[in-house]
């Protein structure tokens, strides 16, 4: 269950060890109104790096925002401290859980530590 009420508290997060994420070296988003965002996953726009209208694709990949994001999560810590970041699913430690649904079993890889409740 990804956190869309944002509801999760920080300190019961469990991420992987040395996280770098993929995305950032990847591709790039870029909304209707031509903001670049970080991620997929910035549904907040909270961390824009770059203005479509304004600048060309090629200058934002290589601009100064983006780079500072690589850096910090080539340093492992940008899971930790970009916002978009922290409310990310990809940096979340998980464990294989098997799950009964009647006949069937199921393997589901959940978060560690999560409170799976709706609305919780």
């Amino acid at each position: 269950m990804i956190d869309y009420l944002h509801n999760d508290e920080e300190d019961t997060i469990e991420y992987e060890d040395n996280f770098t994420c993929p995305v950032l070296f990847q591709r790039l988003v870029v909304g209707s109104d031509g903001k670049v965002l970080l991620c997929s996953n910035d549904e907040m726009g909270k961390y824009i790096i770059g203005d479509a209208n304004n600048e060309t694709l090629k200058q934002i990949w290589h601009g100064e925002r983006i780079n500072q994001a690589r850096k910090m999560h080539i340093e492992h810590r940008g899971h930790k401290k970009i916002s978009c970041c922290t409310e990310c699913y990809l940096p979340r430690k998980t464990e294989p859980v098997l799950e009964d649904f009647g006949n069937t079993k199921i393997m589901v890889e959940k978060y560690v530590g999560r409170v799976e409740v709706i609305g919780k």
